[in-house]
């Protein structure tokens, strides 16, 4: 399942908080975007937002019965995340066709 779709299963008064930590979460596409175009890559403090966004959404999502569903401590943090994002718009895209 994906966090998108988890996050529609969360009562409204929590998904505010959970939509605020995903929004900070997308922001490892200018980290993705940034690397390609001008071969920066991303350094711990570029990720250290994300990994606490990621660990407030694990938070959030526990205190409404889910899993955890972001691991911001794994060696691949960055690219699960990116692989979870490009999944995400890539079932945005196929609802739109």
């Amino acid at each position: 399942m994906l966090f998108s779709e988890i996050m529609t299963k969360i009562p409204q008064s929590h998904r505010a908080g959970l939509w605020r930590e995903y929004r900070i979460l997308c922001n490892a596409l200018v980290l993705r975007i940034r690397e390609k175009k001008q071969g920066i890559a991303p350094s711990e403090t570029d990720l250290l937002p994300l990994r606490t966004a990621a660990r407030r959404a694990n938070e959030i999502l526990q205190e409404q019965g889910y899993d955890p569903f972001f691991d911001p401590d794994a060696p691949d943090f960055l690219p699960s995340l990116l692989a979870e994002l490009d999944a995400i718009a890539a079932e945005k895209q196929t609802e739109t066709d």
